[in-house]
């Protein structure tokens, strides 16, 4: 007679860990329970220009949880009429990881400002910890000697304000 025996049983948040390098399994699990616990679907959203401000997010009407300083490597930020991060090896975005209703995100990008952003995944580095986000960017990114020093300088501003790295900050233009 044939059987089987199962020596361990299946968790869907197992798999989490081996997607996310470096992510340990209990910080997986917490990520999960904290995307369970806000009761409507759920992403992380990396924010890398005047959204990463909560005070903009809730005059629009989006209520923030908090964000977390994140920084996505192999990209750059490239600013013209608007932000926008471009993929460029050896170089990094810092901005700030936000867990935010899908609503939520599909209401903030219907705005006529920024329609035209497209949402990437990335994967932020955050307190340590690898977590897959999504990213919106512009499709035609800007030129790169395209400027907007109006935008570029209250950037700048708010991120020194969230504390992200001076080199960072001062690169701002």
């Amino acid at each position: 007679m044939f059987t089987t025996q199962a020596t361990t049983s299946w968790r869907p948040d197992q798999n989490v860990c081996r997607l996310i390098p470096k992510l340990e399994y209990k910080t997986a699990r917490s990520h999960l329970n904290d995307v369970r616990s806000m009761g409507l679907l759920s992403s992380d959203v990396f924010f890398y220009g005047l959204f990463m401000d909560a005070a903009v997010l809730e005059a629009k009407g989006i209520s923030s949880p908090g964000g977390r300083p994140g920084v996505v490597r192999d990209w750059a930020l490239r600013i013209g009429d608007r932000a926008s991060m471009v993929p460029h090896p050896g170089r990094a975005v810092h901005g700030v990881l936000m867990l935010l209703p899908l609503p939520d995100i599909d209401r903030l990008y219907a705005e006529a400002s920024v329609q035209m952003y497209r949402p990437v995944a990335v994967l932020v580095e955050a307190r340590g910890t690898a977590v897959p986000a999504l990213a919106y960017v512009l499709p035609e990114p800007p030129a790169p000697e395209e400027r907007n020093p109006e935008y570029a300088t209250k950037l700048r501003t708010l991120a020194q304000r969230l504390g992200l790295p001076a080199e960072y900050t001062q690169s701002i233009v």
